[in-house]
Formats: C-alpha cells, structure tokens, sequence
C-alpha cells in the first residue's frame, strides 16, 4: 500500500515522515521528485524505483499533481495535511526568510486556497474514503492508524517536529 501526504511543506510533513518511520515503514520525504517526474515524462509508473515505500511527503509533484497518483495507485490513500492558512503562512515566511528567498503573500494564499478546492472537489463521491484530512494542529496519530488499519500501526506518537 501507498500513502501520500498531499499538504503543503510547512504543514507537519516532516511530523507525519517520522510517525511512519517510528511505525517501521520505508519513507520518503522532499526527495525524489526528479526521478517520479522523470518516470512521469517517459511513461514509466510514477513510483518506479520506490517500489518498497510505503509513505511519501513534501514532494511538490506529488502535492500539485495527485490525481496522477490517485489514478495510477487506485488503492492509495492519501492524508491532506494542513494548518490553518495564517500559521501556515507564518511558518512558511519564517523558513523562507532564514533562506533569503522571495516572499508573495497574496500568490500563497490563492495557491493554498487553490489546493484545498482542488482536493475537496476531487475527493468527493466514492473517493472521499481515500482521503484523511488532518489538521496537523489539532490531529493524533490515532487518526491516521483508524485511517489506515492495514498498516496496522502500533505507535501512536505523533511527534512535533519543526526544524525551523
């Protein structure tokens, strides 16, 4: 089985890399995305070369573009981690300014607003079972493994983890 973490960075996707690592799984978090974009290119699976992962975060092309990986692995399930938009905002500029990179505001509030209308509107119908909301803030990982009991996971911990 494949898990997808489909939020934006900033948005506990590194909290939700370690939950599935402490639970045992193979994990890739902000790796790999030229190579699954190089799969992508040359019609070859998404996941070629990751065969024996189970959990993937922080990967723009998985975030931007899940419905490729929603048709390609009919039985992934995917987790929308997010944060309400003002904290998330206010993370993000506190990462982007340690890095001196350009900060727009206004461009990432219509792209957060953006890829939450995306997600509800493409899971809804049968496909709403596939997705996990979770409010990084407020959710436990007691919601992810009712989430996900084939994965029967054991650890419930979810630790906090923000390296900026």
């Amino acid at each position: 089985m494949k898990v997808f973490a489909i939020g934006f960075n900033r948005c506990g996707t590194q909290s939700l890399f370690k939950f599935f690592a402490n639970n045992g799984f193979k994990a890739l978090h902000c790796r790999g995305s030229g190579k699954i974009v190089d799969n992508h290119i040359n019609s070859k699976p998404l996941l070629q070369g990751y065969e024996d992962y189970t959990f993937f975060s922080d990967i723009d092309f998985l975030s931007r573009h899940f419905e490729l990986f929603a048709v390609q692995y009919p039985e992934a399930k995917f987790i929308y981690n997010y944060r309400e938009v003002e904290g998330w905002i206010r993370s993000r500029k506190k990462l982007w300014t340690a890095n001196n990179w350009v900060i727009d505001e206004p461009y990432w509030r219509a792209e957060w607003k953006y890829h939450h209308t995306m997600l509800k509107e493409y899971f809804c119908g049968g496909r709403e079972k596939r997705l996990l909301e979770f409010d990084i803030e407020k959710a436990q990982g007691e919601s992810i493994a009712k989430f996900l009991p084939e994965l029967a996971i054991t650890k419930m911990h979810f630790p906090k983890v923000d390296w900026l």
